[in-house]
């Protein structure tokens, strides 16, 4: 049931994206939403799989960090610190700032994201191996489900830490 209702969490994501672009709907707060949607999955998740003993204690810490920091470098590499776009600030304050202010409808009320949370200078920033770690801190639940439904017939922590370390150190090159 788990697993098939992280299909349905991927399936809705992809989808939904697919669709935005498609139909020419898309716009920052969707963008920003999804994003925040996307982080808020991982970390839930991530969260249940460490209370039921399939992932490593460290791991939920680590994906935090990592999409703090996203949210950080995205906001001054948007220019977000810039005249105008808000003050920066430096390290992870900046992303729990804009993260809060996505949330709570807040930030600035300029332009067609005028009342809708997004301040106005702040849009994702990502790179290749960011996207791609993005992307396996959002398989790693899966992988950890399909894994523990075999841990009967063989030990699987082992592979689980190597899964983890793995997107872990992606996630630094990315840094």
């Amino acid at each position: 049931l788990a697993i098939l209702m992280l299909v349905g969490v991927y399936f809705s994501d992809i989808l939904d994206g697919f669709l935005a672009r498609k139909w020419q709907v898309t716009t920052r707060f969707g963008a920003c939403f999804d994003l925040v949607s996307d982080i808020f999955f991982v970390l839930l998740s991530y969260q249940a799989l460490v209370i039921m003993g399939g992932l490593p204690m460290w791991m939920l810490p680590m994906a935090m960090f990592k999409f703090a920091e996203f949210i950080s470098t995205s906001y001054i590499l948007s220019g977000g610190g810039a005249k105008g776009g808000g003050e920066a600030v430096p390290g992870a304050a900046a992303g729990a700032k804009d993260t809060l202010r996505i949330l709570s409808g807040g930030g600035d009320r300029s332009g067609a994201e005028a009342g809708r949370g997004i301040p106005s200078r702040f849009s994702p920033v990502f790179d290749r191996i960011g996207r791609l770690s993005g992307i396996l801190y959002m398989c790693v639940p899966a992988a950890v489900m399909l894994l523990m439904r075999f841990d009967s017939y063989m030990n699987m922590n082992a592979t689980i830490a190597l899964l983890s370390l793995s997107v872990c150190l992606l996630a630094a090159v990315s840094s």
